[in-house]
């Protein structure tokens, strides 16, 4: 780091002030925590770690003339469960679960 290109860690180093992970792209081009970062590389091979990106899914039990059957909704919002729970066919959830994402999904 130079005063050059100062401005370009000042978001890395605010992180890092801030309790957040930094992670280096090391030479296999993979992404790993970096502990105790020096940044006395490019700043474009430092970044602030991602937040895990995370999905609601909601199993709804069902009933009507054909039987029994779930249903999975994503979201989890009011409005997406309560339209489920107008249906006339829904009895009751069966769970509600929470995903991480892979890195790298959306």
């Amino acid at each position: 780091m130079n005063k050059d290109n100062a401005r370009d860690y000042l978001p890395l180093v605010q992180a890092l002030a801030e309790g957040k992970t930094i992670e280096f792209l090391n030479s296999n081009a993979q992404w790993e925590d970096c502990e105790y970062p020096s940044f006395n590389q490019m700043p474009v091979r430092y970044r602030i770690k991602p937040e895990p990106k995370k999905i609601h899914l909601n199993i709804a039990f069902h009933k009507d003339k054909s039987g029994y059957w779930c249903r999975l909704v994503t979201g989890n919002t009011v409005t997406d469960l309560a339209r489920v729970e107008q249906s006339d066919s829904f009895v009751k959830w069966l769970d509600h679960l929470e995903y991480e994402l892979p890195e790298g999904d959306a």
